[in-house]
């Protein structure tokens, strides 16, 4: 397959992988099962400037996280104030958007990436399926 077919194929979700998700490059070589090497999402990477987008993506992410921290703190004093099931079930879905958010942060644009660390097939494959839908 040539480099124009292969970024054609796997660009955008090699991008998203390292934007969006945090993956090491080495990771997403073995989410596509090595159909595209390092080297290339390497290149990708430098090209099209995968860290400064990843760099914005998490701050933007950080950004939401401390206003969803304030809406948090502003429900637990409504139920704190008043325990009606109204505003105990705003404090949980507060906390719940604060968790999900705080689970997209997964990797800080300062932390050095690290090497695949026990990815085996069977977790891969189970990622790509996830993630990925293939």
């Amino acid at each position: 397959m040539s480099n124009t077919s292969k970024r054609a194929v796997y660009y955008q979700q090699a991008e998203k992988l390292y934007v969006e998700n945090g993956f090491s490059l080495q990771i997403i070589e073995d989410l596509f099962d090595k159909k595209v090497t390092r080297r290339t999402i390497s290149n990708w990477k430098n090209e099209f400037d995968w860290d400064g987008k990843r760099k914005k993506h998490l701050e933007h992410n950080k950004s939401l996280i401390e206003e969803t921290r304030e809406l948090v703190k502003i429900a637990l004093d409504n139920a704190k104030a008043d325990p009606s099931s109204k505003n105990i079930a705003a404090y949980k879905r507060a906390v719940d958007a604060l968790k999900a958010l705080e689970a997209v942060n997964i990797l800080n644009p300062d932390t050095p990436e690290k090497e695949s660390e026990g990815l085996t097939p069977e977790k891969a494959a189970a990622i790509r399926k996830e993630i990925l839908g293939f």
